[in-house]
C-alpha cells in the first residue's frame, strides 16, 4: 500500500514582528513542500520526512535574499490505547542550499511532541524541542516550545 504510507504537504507561513531597537516591522515568509514516508508497526509509527523550505525576511530593515534549505526529520510516534493522545520523539537537521561554504548541516533539533486527536481531520499538538545551531547565526542553543494545529484533507 504505497499511497497509504506516503504523505505530501505544502504550507506558506507568514509572520510579522516589531523590532524594539529600530521600531521597525519585519516580514518573514516561509513556503515549504513536504514528502513523508511512514510505517505502521502495532501502536508505533516510525517516519522519515524531507522538506524543501525557502525563507525570506526583512530583518534589520533590509530585504535579505531567499534562504533555501532541505530539512530532514526522522522519528517514531506512539499511539496510546483507547486514547486520542499520541507522543512523538524526533530528530531534525537543516541543510542550507544557497549559502557559500555551508554544504553540511548547519543545525539540528531534537524533541518530543504530544498530540491530541480532535476527530478524523484535526489535531492539536504541543512540542518541546532543543535546537543547536552550528553556523547559521548568533543563537547557538535554544529551547523551543510550540503549539500547533493541523488539518488533513483526504484525497479520493
Amino acid at each position: 500500500e504505497p499511497i497509504r504510507n506516503r504523505r505530501f504537504g505544502a504550507a506558506w507561513r507568514f509572520a510579522q514582528s516589531l523590532d524594539d531597537k529600530t521600531n521597525a516591522w519585519h516580514l518573514r515568509h516561509r513556503p515549504q513542500i513536504d514528502i513523508e514516508l511512514r510505517h505502521r508497526w502495532g501502536r508505533w509509527r516510525p517516519f522519515v520526512r524531507t522538506r524543501f523550505q525557502a525563507r525570506y525576511t526583512t530583518l534589520g530593515g533590509v530585504n535579505k535574499p531567499w534562504m533555501l534549505h532541505f530539512r530532514t526529520k526522522a522519528g517514531i510516534k506512539y499511539l496510546w490505547p483507547r486514547s486520542p493522545l499520541s507522543h512523538t520523539l524526533f530528530v531534525e537537521t537543516w541543510f542550507p542550499l544557497n549559502r557559500d561554504g555551508r554544504d553540511q548541516p548547519d543545525r539540528y533539533r531534537a524533541g518530543l511532541n504530544t498530540a491530541l486527536d480532535l476527530g478524523k481531520s484535526h489535531e492539536l499538538s504541543l512540542q518541546l524541542a532543543f535546537e543547536e545551531r552550528f553556523r547559521s547565526g548568533p543563537n547557538p542553543q535554544a529551547i523551543i516550545l510550540g503549539l500547533f494545529y493541523s488539518f488533513s484533507a483526504k484525497t479520493p
